[in-house]
């Protein structure tokens, strides 16, 4: 095999690896089978290349953007094909461990909505590599000049990822997630949740009307109880450093059920063990 084609199968590779999967299509893979429940045997065999199928789907979708453009005019096919990985890398050396993946917004019909969201995601992540590689840099020379040996420093360790929460011809809503490792680790949560007919970010009053700041918090507080009631072991935190309500830029994404949920990133309401806390707010 010559050397360039070498080179190119271990992209496809490399990208086919690096793939995520589109909260979307098990759902479609799901459905398919359901339409002929009294033909088992033809899911049997049906199910493995359905399966193959997706996966090949989605290799095309995150590797190729023209595929993702052409993808996204077809009817409910589109709807996965709104956001898609427009770039994957990674840096790596005895000082920082990054992986990234760059998600784009693409053929929404309005390309000031699409270059606005792409200017921010892209700004967003160049801070976050960027303040990694400082900090890596400053431990690294901090580390040395103590004496000790290279390879026994931890490098820091940074992932950027998205995922997509919500995805229909009214709303989209994907958060970027940043996660730094050191001695723990640190993540933050960036939510984007946007109304396709005008391009507008879309606020927690948009969603649940006048007065949603008692209603949310309200629901908060009763959800908090009923996890602690059920789970002795959970532990929010009380008095001031508890939950005291809302804020004016409260973080939330809204999930494919179209309610929006709250976010609290770690240490925010509860300590760190209990990981990043959810809150579903129904109507």
């Amino acid at each position: 095999m010559k050397p360039d084609s070498k080179q190119r199968l271990r992209q496809a590779r490399k990208c086919y690896e690096e793939t995520p999967v589109p909260e979307a299509l098990p759902y479609l893979v799901r459905s398919c089978l359901r339409e002929r429940p009294q033909k088992a045997k033809w899911a049997r065999v049906m199910a493995p290349a359905l399966v193959c199928l997706c996966f090949l789907f989605v290799t095309l979708l995150n590797c190729s953007e023209v595929f993702a453009q052409t993808v996204s005019q077809v009817p409910l096919l589109g709807e996965v094909a709104k956001i898609f990985t427009f770039r994957s890398y990674s840096e790596k050396d005895p000082m920082k461990n990054i992986d990234v993946r760059v998600p784009a917004l693409s053929q929404t019909g309005n390309t000031a909505l699409e270059k606005r969201v792409n200017q921010e995601i892209q700004t967003k992540i160049d801070g976050i590599v960027a303040k990694a590689k400082t900090r890596a840099q400053q431990e690294w020379e901090a580390y040395r000049a103590t004496g000790g040996s290279a390879g026994d420093f931890m490098p820091v360790i940074v992932t950027v990822d998205y995922s997509v929460k919500c995805s229909n011809q009214q709303i989209l809503s994907f958060v970027l997630e940043s996660t730094e490792v050191r001695a723990s680790a640190y993540t933050q949560l960036f939510c984007y949740n946007i109304d396709m007919a005008t391009g507008n970010d879309l606020t927690l009053q948009d969603l649940l009307g006048d007065g949603y700041e008692e209603h949310v918090n309200a629901s908060i507080r009763q959800q908090i109880a009923r996890r602690e009631a059920a789970n002795p072991d959970l532990d929010y935190f009380e008095g001031e450093m508890g939950f005291q309500g809302i804020k004016p830029d409260q973080s939330f994404f809204i999930n494919d059920r179209g309610n929006p949920v709250i976010v609290f990133e770690k240490y925010e309401i509860a300590p760190g063990s209990m990981g990043i806390q959810e809150f579903e707010i129904t109507p």
